[in-house]
């Protein structure tokens, strides 16, 4: 059996061992012709999951190390009888610390400050719930802004427009989709940043086109915070100026979202395969590996550094091989 991955998945080989051959190559540079004999295809955001890439290969079962399907054609997926597993959750822990810290560092910082703020959580999925409770803890007045939920919660749901109106600090935490009744595909426009509180702090950990980039370019007031971009890896400079704290992509990015990532594939792949589930061994060469604490992130710092690496950039071309750069270089929390 025959497996095609990205080579920033880390633990390949220590979970997939029913593998016969294990093949890693740079996400961005996987093509068709990589993949004509292969069984297994495991992929990051950086690879289109298409007709073009998989038709007339022998792939059985993709697995995606991310929670968001954006760059999978899911239905053509499903067509061919290809099953898809995803790392939906993998990374909720990673990002709540992320978003965590740049709190931290705004209160330190004196951008959130009063005695009653209200803080505004755009989808209210695993990590919009872990914001919300640590925003409770802090003692802010926290809205929420959910249409699919259909559980009734403690918190307080209000209208997209009440949210964007009232909040002092909005956190967004959606997929990104354009199809269905609430599309998020710039769900956050020009009409909606009008109504925004001047100052208000706005965090994106979801994905850049939830937002409108020519409406956060127009709009000179907001305390802007992202690690999501619109046209990644071609991200727009203008904005990366505009922003207190300006990221690759990596708020998931943690030793221990990468790993339970993998661990989450290889478990469906077990399911599909009919292979032995059990990783006990894995769990505890992982355990004893990452004894050692982490360093403290900060997230301003990283700023800094981020902005600095586009100083000679001309051209879009430039800006994507130094965003790329700067995304499979960081250093995991």
């Amino acid at each position: 059996m025959k497996l095609v991955a990205d080579d920033k998945i880390p633990y390949i080989a220590e979970f997939f061992t029913p593998c016969d051959s294990i093949i890693m190559l740079p996400g961005e540079s996987i093509a068709h012709h990589d993949l004509i004999d292969a069984d297994i295809l495991l992929t990051r955001t950086v690879t289109k999951i298409n007709a073009h890439l998989l038709n007339n290969t022998s792939v059985k079962f993709v697995g995606t190390a991310t929670t968001g399907t954006d760059h999978i054609e899911t239905d053509w997926l499903t067509q061919q009888s290809i099953f898809l597993a995803t790392a939906a959750g993998a990374n909720s822990q990673a990002v709540f610390e992320y978003v965590s810290d740049c709190i931290a560092v705004l209160q330190k910082k004196n951008y959130l400050t009063g005695s009653t703020l209200t803080a505004g959580i755009i989808g209210f999925g695993r990590i919009g719930r872990l914001v919300a409770d640590l925003l409770q803890a802090l003692g802010f007045n926290v809205i929420i802004y959910d249409p699919l939920l259909t559980e009734k919660l403690r918190y307080h749901f209000v209208s997209l427009d009440e949210l964007i109106a009232y909040a002092d600090l909005i956190s967004i935490h959606t997929p990104l989709t354009k199809t269905g009744l609430f599309p998020t595909y710039h769900m956050i426009n020009e009409i909606l940043l009008k109504k925004i509180k001047s100052s208000a702090v706005l965090i994106n950990t979801s994905r850049g086109s939830v937002i409108d980039q020519q409406a956060l370019l127009n709009h000179k007031n907001i305390t802007l915070c992202l690690d999501v971009w619109e046209h990644e890896p071609k991200i727009s400079l203008e904005l990366l100026n505009k922003v207190i704290i300006g990221t690759p992509h990596i708020a998931g990015y943690s030793m221990e979202a990468k790993y339970r990532a993998t661990e989450m594939i290889y478990e469906s792949a077990a399911q599909f395969f009919g292979w032995d589930p059990s990783i006990t061994h894995q769990k505890n060469n992982f355990a004893n590996r990452n004894k050692l604490s982490t360093p403290k992130y900060d997230p301003l710092t990283h700023t800094q550094q981020f902005k600095n690496a586009f100083q000679n950039c001309k051209t879009d071309d430039e800006i994507a091989t130094v965003f790329m750069h700067e995304r499979k270089h960081y250093r995991l929390r």
